[in-house]
């Protein structure tokens, strides 16, 4: 990082575009964070749906799957559905 004096040396065009400069690299980071933080969100819905279905026996899971699955096949077919 450059020191104080070497900003205080800068004409005011130059002072500009270190500041452009500054902001672009601030955007980056930015960036950055947010698909870090994105990344940390999915990693911890992965772990909760996880610890979820370790609870739950094939068998339920297979029940649980149809039942879904008939209750979406039903709501479509109710007047106001999608089909």
């Amino acid at each position: 990082m450059p020191s104080l004096e070497h900003y205080r040396d800068l004409s005011d065009k130059e002072l500009e575009a270190e500041n452009q400069k500054l902001q672009a690299e601030r955007s980056k980071i930015g960036e950055s964070q947010d698909r870090i933080a994105k990344v940390r969100d999915e990693r911890s819905a992965k772990a909760r749906a996880d610890s979820i279905l370790d609870g739950i026996s094939p068998g339920e899971l297979d029940v649980l799957i149809e039942a879904a699955t008939a209750q979406a096949k039903s709501e479509a077919k109710a007047p106001g559905g999608d089909s």
